[in-house]
Formats: structure tokens, C-alpha cells, sequence
């Protein structure tokens, strides 16, 4: 049987793929999927994707929403409902029915781990409380989490298991309450230490002209939820805040993603483009380009430094003429440090000028400045980034992505400088083919 064109792999996504590899490996993510996914058909193939992400050592908490179950489920009792997406308040009777639904869905679940030979495992994980009166509103049964019990789970993770997390919790004389499922992945992949949570939804994130937007700044995302950014009106709120709030508190990473899409976890996080929204917290938030008005403060800033001859000199003069190679990073208003990327060749580019200023050294900013160079010179398309330093060789090393090479390696114009300039700096280089930052 001859292979289609579309059935053909391609080598160059192979390879990308597996750049991912070891970058996750070891990670622990959290899933969190609603429950309109799971009814679409797809849950084979969602909990086999889930099964990928294990095989690859990736440590999976996965944890389901049940509102598209609980609708359903009233429509064919002919019940009201005073909430069906753990937002608002729960009465008995919701409660009731929304405990049946859950269970029908966690059946269905074993009963589709069971076929697709995962092992899967949960337990009463998480402690809550009533939430009382929000707004003057009794919010009945509702309950907001008071506590995950993480030893439980990584007792799981230990195991090779999949935990399974329902949008029910208990308080402490027994009592079952409703929880919001976003706010469940929320709590948990903070208390689990988790680099990543994954919303998988039945829809994108999208901008006023219905195109999906790819990344947002965790200010951003917050904007969106509260209903007042330029890019549009969304109907992901719930999964808005929470990525907000979990990028806020320590998340890397929270990704929102379409289960309508076929191979849509995977495509998000084993392709640079990915296939949902990223929303982030960290040093791009920091990190701007240099403009104008910052060359007095960054060459101020960088005087005492080359006085000492810890940096190359530069004037104002140098600084104004090569500023689109400069980046600052900015802490309240203040600029605190910067960096430069010069550009050798087509393939080669300089990080160049890194310093922090005295009084915030060792916060971070370094090593934020470091990521963020290797990530802007891969995307400016270049292979390797060379840094030269007389005193700072462990530092680079520290990062994890640099090596100490050979002068030689440099290319000839930037090798003769470094000769004519008869300072001892040695030669650090970054392979960027082999760093994938996610």
C-alpha cells in the first residue's frame, strides 16, 4: 500500500517534536477538561493523548468538569438547576443531581481507561468549605477549597497512575459540595508544584475578529476576564481568571486549548506555533526593547562596570547607534539591567552588555535576561549564541546552556576583534538547535 502525501511524516516536525522532549520530562501538568469534551466522542483519543504525555515521563493530573453533563441530565429529569458549572449557588436538589452526573462521567471514564489499558486512580483529595453569603447570595451547597491533599496524589504519580479528579469535594464533618472544575486545576497544580495546567475546552480564545489569539501576558489574560481588553469580548472568562491567577501565583504556563481539534494537546505543546493560547508569567513581562529616552539610564547605568573593565567600553554614541540590539528590564518604571544581542553573521549572534544593577543582583534578573536572549536569537533564526566574559564562566554554566568553546569557534571577524582587544575573555557558546524554551 503506497502512503499518501498527508499520511508521510515529516522529519523536520520529528525533530522538532523531540526537541520538547527532554524539556518536559519529569514535569508534572495538570489537565483539566470540560465535560462537553469528553461527550464529543473523543475521550479514547484524549485519554490516549494523556498516555503520550506519561510515556514520556510527564507526571498527568487529570481533572474533568461535568456542567454539559449535569444540563443534559436535568433536561431528561425535567429539572431546574440553580447552577450547573460550580459558579453560583447550589441547592440540595442541583446537588443531587449534579453528584449523579459526575458519577455517570467517571464511570464512563473507567470504563474508556479500561478499554485503552490506563491505569487510572482517585480519591477524596480535596477539602472545602461552604462558601456562605457572596453578594448577599447564599451560595448553598458551593464550596471553595480549603485544602489538596498532594501526598495522596503523589502517592499516585509515584505509581505510574492518572489521577482523576471530580468537581466534588467534602468538608470536614463529610459534607459533599459542588466546586468549579477550573478552580479545582487552579488549586491543584499549585499545591502539586505543577509547571503547567491545560484548560481543554470546546472553543478558542479569540480576538474581536474571531482569529485565535496565540499568547497572552497573565495581564492580559486578566484583562480579558474582567471584560476590559481592546482585543475583544470572550466567552472563556472562568478559564481566563484562573490562568491569570495561576500564572499570578507561580504557574509557568497555563495553555488553553480546543478538544474540538484533533491532536490538539499535542500540538500545543510539541509545535513552536502550537494550536491554542498560551497565557505567561515571566520575563517577557519584564524584558522590553530599549528606546530612546533609556540610552542615558543604561549608559549611566553600565559606566561603573566598565571602569572596571568587567564590560568592553561604550559610549552614548555606541549605545544610540546599535539600541535595536539592546533590551532593558524594567521593574516598577526603574530600569534595573539590560542585555544586547549582536548579530555576527546569518548564523551566529553575540549576547553582549548583560549586567544588573548592585542593588538587584541575585533576584533572578540575570538568569531572566539570559532566557530571554536565547529565546529572542532563536527567533531571529540564528543557530548558535556566543558570549565572551573575563569573570563570569560559572554563571553561564549555571544556566545550563552554555559550554566554554574554543576562540575558534567564533567567527573570523569577531575572532580578530577579540585578539586586537587582548582581553583573556573566554568563549561560551549555546547550541539554540538544542534549546527549546516552552
Amino acid at each position: 500500500m503506497e502512503i499518501s502525501t498527508e499520511q508521510k511524516v515529516r522529519f523536520g516536525d520529528l525533530r522538532a517534536i523531540l526537541r520538547y522532549v527532554p524539556l518536559f520530562r519529569g514535569q508534572r501538568f495538570v489537565v483539566a477538561v470540560d465535560g462537553a469534551v469528553l461527550d464529543s466522542g473523543g475521550l479514547a483519543s484524549f485519554l490516549l493523548d494523556l498516555a503520550v504525555l506519561q510515556s514520556l515521563n510527564i507526571q498527568i493530573i487529570l481533572v474533568h468538569g461535568a456542567g454539559h453533563q449535569i444540563r443534559l441530565l436535568a433536561e431528561e429529569r425535567d429539572q431546574a438547576l440553580t447552577c450547573a458549572d460550580g459558579i453560583g449557588s447550589t441547592d440540595e436538589a442541583t446537588l443531587e443531581l449534579s453528584i449523579d452526573a459526575i458519577n455517570r462521567l467517571e464511570n464512563q471514564l473507567r470504563e474508556q481507561a479500561t478499554v485503552s489499558n490506563i491505569r487510572i486512580a482517585s480519591a477524596n483529595v480535596l477539602v472545602a468549605h461552604q462558601a456562605g453569603r457572596v453578594r448577599g447570595v447564599d451560595q448553598g451547597f458551593t464550596g471553595v477549597i480549603d485544602r489538596v491533599d498532594t501526598q495522596c496524589l503523589k502517592a499516585f504519580l509515584d505509581e505510574g497512575l492518572l489521577p482523576i479528579i471530580s468537581p466534588i469535594g467534602h468538608d470536614r464533618r463529610g459534607q459533599t459540595l459542588r466546586l468549579n472544575s477550573d478552580s479545582v486545576a487552579t488549586e491543584v497544580a499549585l499545591a502539586v508544584g505543577a509547571s503547567k495546567i491545560l484548560f481543554v475546552t470546546d472553543s478558542h480564545v479569540a480576538d474581536v475578529e474571531g482569529k485565535r489569539v496565540r499568547q497572552l501576558s497573565v495581564e492580559q489574560a486578566h484583562d480579558m476576564a474582567q471584560g476590559r481588553s481592546a482585543l475583544g469580548a470572550m466567552s472563556l472568562t472562568s478559564k481566563l481568571k484562573h490562568a491569570a491567577r495561576g500564572c499570578y501565583d507561580g504557574i509557568a504556563r497555563v495553555h488553553i486549548v480546543s478538544g474540538k481539534e484533533r491532536d490538539a494537546l499535542l500540538a500545543e505543546l510539541f509545535s513552536n506555533e502550537g494550536s491554542g493560547t498560551m497565557v505567561y508569567r515571566d520575563a517577557y513581562q519584564e524584558i522590553r526593547s530599549a528606546m530612546q529616552p533609556d540610552i542615558p539610564a543604561i549608559v549611566a547605568m553600565i559606566r561603573p562596570s566598565i571602569t572596571d573593565e568587567d564590560l568592553l567600553p561604550r559610549t552614548t554614541e555606541d549605545v544610540t547607534e546599535n539600541l535595536s540590539d539592546y533590551s532593558a528590564i524594567e521593574i516598577d518604571g526603574t530600569i534595573v539591567g539590560c542585555v544586547a544581542l549582536h548579530r555576527l553573521d546569518d548564523s551566529h549572534i553575540e549576547l553582549a552588555c548583560l549586567f544588573i544593577k548592585k542593588n538587584h543582583e541575585n533576584h533572578g534578573y540575570g538568569r531572566k535576561l539570559v532566557e530571554f536572549a536565547i529565546r529572542r536569537a532563536g527567533e531571529l533564526g540564528a543557530d548558535k549564541l556566543f558570549a565572551l566574559t573575563t569573570g563570569a564562566v560559572d554563571f553561564f554554566e549555571r544556566i545550563g546552556n552554555f559550554k566554554v568553546v574554543g576562540k575558534d569557534a567564533l567567527p573570523a571577524k569577531r575572532r580578530a576583534k577579540l585578539d586586537a582587544s587582548a582581553r583573556e575573555s573566554h568563549v561560551l557558546c549555546c547550541d539554540l538547535a538544542a534549546v527549546v524554551t516552552a
